[in-house]
């Protein structure tokens, strides 16, 4: 799980370690009662994960989101401060959504919705082979 900010857009990215399916979530703000509210909504859609691993963000420390995470009963790792690449399939991921979403803006696919660009970008992403798994993130979803 990470936060992504592209000229003050913030986009909630989980990843499934296992699968490598991606889940983004374009969100206006960042606080724990938001992010809590998007987690919620995974949970009820997925199930309980067993860990979640997230930098160091202040949605992410609050007591807030702990009473969360302990009364789910989910194992909450934080990567070390200022050591972002300790969550590397998020930090990857980020650096993927970046790069698709600016190609689009490029290509002429600035006119649509943030929320149609998004989708555009999932399709592609969780219908393509992992580099890693070598099968899509649906197949292994």
């Amino acid at each position: 799980m990470d936060f992504a900010e592209k000229d003050k857009k913030y986009f909630l990215v989980v990843i499934d370690s296992h699968s490598k399916w991606l889940e983004v979530f374009y969100m206006t703000f960042t606080t724990s009662n938001r992010t809590i509210e998007v987690l919620r909504w995974l949970f009820a859609s997925y199930g309980l994960p067993d860990v979640i691993v997230s930098d160091n963000g202040p949605q992410c420390i609050s007591s807030e989101f702990e009473q969360f995470i302990i009364k789910n009963v989910v194992k909450h790792t934080l990567v070390p401060p200022y050591h972002p690449a300790s969550n590397c399939a998020a930090e990857q991921s980020v650096q993927i959504l970046k790069r698709a979403l600016l190609k689009q803006v490029s290509n002429g696919d600035g006119q649509y919705s943030m929320q149609h660009r998004l989708s555009n970008f999932l399709l592609k992403y969780r219908s393509t082979p992992h580099s890693v798994t070598g099968v899509s993130p649906a197949e292994l979803f």
